[in-house]
């Protein structure tokens, strides 16, 4: 079970936004880490979190995308990292 696919936009093989698109098809949520979050961000992720970033906030920003998604609201979300809620 895939609870969260990580990706950039540019990848050696692909567009990370061609991944994005599969994992949402797929009912997965995305997040990606990039350095310039795309336009399409807001329809195909969870969030972005921009590079360079340190490892207490990748962790914090997946944190807060677990509690978005489990219907809660994040106890911290870190600098350089955008949560994009969903509405129902």
């Amino acid at each position: 079970v895939i609870d969260l696919v990580l990706v950039d936009v540019n990848l050696a093989d692909g567009s990370g936004i061609d991944v994005a698109r599969a994992a949402q098809a797929r009912g997965v949520p995305v997040m990606f880490v990039t350095g310039s979050c795309p336009v399409e961000a807001t329809t195909l992720a969870a969030g972005c979190m921009a590079k360079p970033y340190i490892p207490r906030d990748l962790i914090a920003a997946i944190e807060a995308i677990e509690a978005m998604l489990g219907g809660g609201k994040p106890t911290r979300v870190p600098s350089g990292f955008t949560l994009f809620p969903r509405t129902a």
